[in-house]
């Protein structure tokens, strides 16, 4: 069996389970798509979907292009994703149910399917994301509290973007709000954050705030490592990606009971959950984990305990299942080919796979580089091991790197004068 992944990026929430998929379903080849691949090269794509059984897209059908979308739905059985809708968002609702297959993460969004918009039962198949917990281990030892003499700190993730939007999805404000409560008790807490437009919504440079910008997967794991508690303030979620990445690390959550949170955290053993976004809830749970260390280091094994269960080694073989559930034939090994045809030129599963990460790899270090997340932007280029082997890529980045800073000095000099 052959199975297209039509994603619009591969790397953060979606790469880690396109990157999972080929791992651990290694009866079933995997070809790679960008999504946009659907609107700019039509044909490419159109190419790849006849290559394949089943198109799985991982991005919401609403958000991909085209007119070869609606050929695709046609020419092969489909899996689509449906992870989260806002109030306004119910065109995402009515792309999926274009596909054979609908995949959701969590319970929340299986029930409101079934009871708010008309989809069978047997149409959608909950399976939940996963989270490789080799590499997101526990650190018993706390090491940015002992190195900043911070005696708690806290966490969250979350993108700011969503403010932005006009729909508060994140439940920013609710973090904004809790920020003023913690200022209360000075020097006691530090919040750590990651992301985007934080600088739009938030001071991050006052007393009590760290703000990182864009992070490594490393760095990432080392700040899970230097927190006493994680905070989830969504008042919408398909998952989120970091209340398993928290519990895998050894860190308690605390989280509104929205997506795959209702499913995994029993309320006071291996999580904590709020009915809503509302601050001082947050607050009274975070007083209490400070001033009960016994019951966070509980807390935090039974957290590692349940998520363990939930490994990409034990959750990408049931999306194989999927597959095979949509496929006419229960198996079509025997007739998977050693090579396909991308872009004119033949070539393996794995090369052609490869070819599409790098290609999106080097979008997104073109857009870091226009952020000025310099280091990051290079780093992205250098992590990519097609890109490597070639000085193109990085020759590119280079002189545009130079061109921007280039433009930045003649700008200045021109106000100056």
């Amino acid at each position: 069996m052959i199975v297209l992944l039509v994603s619009r990026d591969f790397h953060w929430v979606f790469g880690q389970l396109t990157n999972a998929l080929p791992r651990y379903n290694k009866q079933i080849e995997f070809l790679y798509a960008h999504a946009d691949l659907a609107a700019k090269e039509p044909e490419e794509f159109l190419n790849l979907v006849r290559q394949a059984d089943i198109v799985h897209f991982v991005t919401n059908l609403a958000h991909i292009s085209g007119d070869s979308i609606n050929e695709a739905l046609k020419l092969r059985p489909s899996v689509a994703g449906l992870y989260h809708a806002t109030c306004d968002e119910e065109y995402k609702i009515l792309a999926v149910k274009k596909a054979t297959l609908i995949h959701v993460m969590s319970s929340e969004w299986k029930e409101y399917l079934t009871n708010n918009s008309n989809v069978s039962h047997d149409k959608i198949w909950q399976i939940p994301f996963g989270v490789d917990t080799r590499f997101f281990y526990t650190n018993t030892l706390n090491t940015y509290s002992k190195s900043t003499g911070v005696e708690f700190r806290l966490g969250s993730f979350a993108n700011a973007n969503s403010v932005r939007t006009g729909f508060d999805r994140k439940g920013i404000d609710t973090l904004l709000e809790l920020t003023r409560l913690l200022e209360r008790d000075e020097g006691k807490y530090v919040l750590c954050i990651t992301g985007q437009n934080w600088k739009n919504v938030l001071n991050v440079k006052s007393r009590g705030i760290e703000h990182h910008g864009f992070v490594s997967r490393q760095q990432l794991r080392n700040l899970y490592h230097g927190l006493d508690a994680y905070l989830i303030t969504s008042r919408i979620e398909g998952g989120p990606v970091t209340l398993m990445e928290a519990m895998a690390t050894g860190v308690p959550v605390i989280s509104t009971n929205v997506g795959m949170s209702r499913d995994l955290i029993l309320h006071g053993q291996n999580g904590f959950l709020v009915t809503e976004s509302v601050p001082e809830e947050f607050y009274e749970l975070i007083a209490f984990l400070r001033r009960h260390s016994n019951v966070a280091a509980t807390v935090a094994r039974y957290a590692r305990e349940t998520i363990e269960s939930y490994d990409w080694s034990r959750i990408a073989p049931i999306y194989g299942e999927m597959y095979h559930k949509l496929s006419a034939t229960p198996s079509l090994t025997s007739r998977i080919p050693n090579t396909v045809c991308f872009r004119g030129r033949e070539m393996n599963f794995k090369e052609q796979r490869e070819s599409i990460v790098a290609e999106n790899n080097l979008k997104w270090a073109k857009e870091l580089l226009g952020k000025w997340e310099i280091r990051q932007a290079y780093n992205q280029i250098w992590q990519d091991e097609v890109l490597r082997r070639t000085p193109l890529p990085l020759m590119y980045l280079v002189a545009r790197h130079i061109r921007m800073m280039t433009y930045k000095l003649s700008h200045r000099f021109s106000l100056e004068r």
